[in-house]
C-alpha cells in the first residue's frame, strides 16, 4: 500500500484555504464603497460596528477606526498575500500563523456577535 507524503495529505486544505483567503481579500479590494465613505459597504462603518461590544473593540478602536482606509487596504493585502502563500506552498507556517492570527481577531470583532 502506498502512502502519501505529508505534503500532498494536506494540499487540498491548502488550496481550499489559499483560495478563500485570496477570494476574501480580491473581494474587498473590487467592491466599488469598500473604501468610500458614505456608501453601504465603507470599511469604516463595518469597523465601527464591529468595535461595539466585541473582545477585539479596544484593538480597533486603537489601530484601525482612525485610519480605517488603511486598515481595510491592509487587511485585503494581507488575505491575498497569505492565500497566495498557501497555494504556492511557499512560507507555509509564517502564512498559516498570519491567517490564524487574521481569522482569530475578526473572530474577536466582526463575527463575535454572529
Amino acid at each position: 500500500m502506498r502512502t502519501l507524503s505529508p505534503g500532498a495529505a494536506l494540499l487540498p486544505l491548502r488550496l481550499f484555504l489559499g483560495v478563500t483567503f485570496v477570494y476574501a481579500g480580491i473581494h474587498k479590494l473590487s467592491d466599488g464603497g469598500f473604501l468610500r465613505s458614505g456608501s453601504d459597504t465603507y470599511i469604516g462603518d463595518q469597523l465601527a460596528a464591529f468595535s461595539e461590544g466585541t473582545p477585539g473593540g479596544p484593538l480597533l478602536e486603537a489601530l484601525a477606526l482612525p485610519q480605517p482606509v488603511l486598515a481595510g487596504v491592509g487587511v485585503a493585502v494581507a488575505e491575498v498575500a497569505i492565500g497566495l502563500l498557501a497555494v504556492a506552498g511557499r512560507f507555509t507556517r509564517a502564512s498559516a500563523a498570519a491567517g490564524l492570527g487574521l481569522s482569530v481577531v475578526l473572530f474577536l470583532t466582526a463575527s463575535w456577535h454572529t
